[in-house]
């Protein structure tokens, strides 16, 4: 049974041309019901829409395919082991680090690439 996709997550079975839903989520999205209609994707812009400060500013330097991504899709890469211990590091901002103080006296930082370049530095505007 391939359950329906409604945000209301409710138990029944798809139907054909309804989006993933099934016929009772169906009909009520389509009167405008505000407890059904289909799960919105998991991207940054579903999550934090077109109005959002960085969206406009990530589509004008054509990276738009991050914004359809998963919020944290640029600072997220491959699971890195610290050179020190061998440890799994922690993913920051900008470097992989490792804050195993029983393994090495000091953190371990190690450089990471992101998938876009980094936001222009904006000053807050006076009122």
């Amino acid at each position: 049974m391939n359950r329906c996709d409604c945000h209301c997550r409710c138990w029944r079975s798809r139907e054909l041309d309804c989006d993933k839903l099934c016929e009772r989520c169906w009909r009520d999205w389509c009167h405008g019901s505000p407890d059904h209609g289909p799960a919105a994707d998991p991207s940054y812009l579903a999550v934090y829409g077109i109005a959002s400060i960085w969206a406009g500013w990530l589509i004008s330097i054509g990276r738009g395919d991050v914004v359809a991504q998963p919020p944290g899709y640029s600072s997220h890469a491959e699971s890195k082991a610290c050179p020190s211990c061998g440890t799994a590091m922690v993913p920051r901002v900008d470097a992989w680090k490792c804050y195993r103080q029983e393994k090495h006296t000091e953190t371990v930082v190690v450089s990471m690439k992101l998938k876009a370049p980094r936001s222009p530095d904006l000053k807050v505007i006076d009122a």
